[in-house]
């Protein structure tokens, strides 16, 4: 005796079965493996900009300025847990030059 007697049913039948397995696996045990930063994780960028920074002694903006910013990302230990990771983000921002703008 056939569970399912008509056969053009089978392939919807078979695609709701591994969705019926394949999103708890998805769930529970690859997205949390995808999700986990290495202990030694560490990024660093180089960003080169144009930017209109304000004054506060003129308060208003200064034009545009060519500016150099430096920054990191870091694993850094969090202060919860010892098995938690939080991020570190240092940066540096300086203005290398004033575009004369006519």
């Amino acid at each position: 005796m056939a569970i399912i007697s008509d056969t053009r049913a089978m392939p919807r039948v078979l695609f709701a079965a591994l969705l019926f397995f394949a999103i708890p696996f998805w769930i529970f045990l690859a997205a949390p493996r995808l999700k986990r930063l290495p202990t030694d994780f560490r990024y660093e960028a180089d960003i080169f900009s144009i930017d209109h920074f304000f004054g506060k002694e003129k308060e208003r903006c200064l034009g545009p300025q060519i500016s150099k910013t430096w920054v990191t990302y870091e694993v850094a230990k969090s202060q919860k847990t010892a098995d938690d990771l939080g991020l570190s983000i240092p940066f540096d921002l300086r203005a290398v030059a004033t575009i004369i703008m006519k």
